[in-house]
């Protein structure tokens, strides 16, 4: 673990990101095992929350910021822009940077870009379980509503991906959660 004084070097935003095969496997890693780690209970053995081919379909098409500290990819999160709206997902920082405010850093960053590109909120996509709390998802609702995000409405996982469901140990729901930035 980290201090939490800890300076990222830089947040690599959009159309600056480049990186070599090597640093999309490190970043696959780390949001692989941040999944790993926080939705186990959720998905059958084997799942992955993304491929390599995923991931760079993600850099080529630059919807995804990338976070580094003393040269090292130490987070990341996937942004999109729709209208007015900015969307995120994926926001995951390398188990050894955790308590270092990397995650409140990207969240800036994406915060400032969608002012500078004229969105009018922020929405993001919570997983949770259906049928009990889990202590991680519970401590992001928390954190989302003191950063000013509100809970909009639960949409049914099922619908969204019906690719997914027979990858899932149980049943999940998602929290649309909004910020308005104006």
């Amino acid at each position: 673990m980290y201090d939490a004084q800890i300076m990222i070097d830089a947040i690599v935003i959009n159309k600056e990101v480049f990186l070599t095969p090597e640093e999309i496997l490190e970043l696959q890693t780390i949001i692989n095992i941040a999944y790993l780690n926080s939705e186990k209970e959720f998905w059958k053995e084997g799942f992955q929350r993304i491929s390599y081919e995923e991931l760079q379909k993600l850099i080529q098409t630059k919807h995804i910021f990338v976070a580094y500290a003393h040269q090292t990819i130490v987070g990341c999160v996937k942004v999109e822009k729709e209208a007015t709206n900015v969307t995120f997902s994926m926001l995951c920082v390398k188990e050894d940077f955790r308590g270092a405010r990397i995650a409140s850093k990207l969240l800036d960053a994406i915060e400032q870009w969608a002012k500078n590109h004229h969105a009018k909120s922020i929405s993001l996509e919570l997983l949770k379980p259906k049928h009990y709390q889990h202590p991680d998802k519970e401590k992001l609702t928390q954190w989302y509503a003191k950063l000013g995000y509100q809970k909009v409405q639960f949409a049914n996982f099922n619908e969204y991906f019906p690719d997914l469901v027979p990858l899932m140990k149980i049943e999940c729901v998602f929290e649309i959660w909004n910020k308005k930035l104006y």
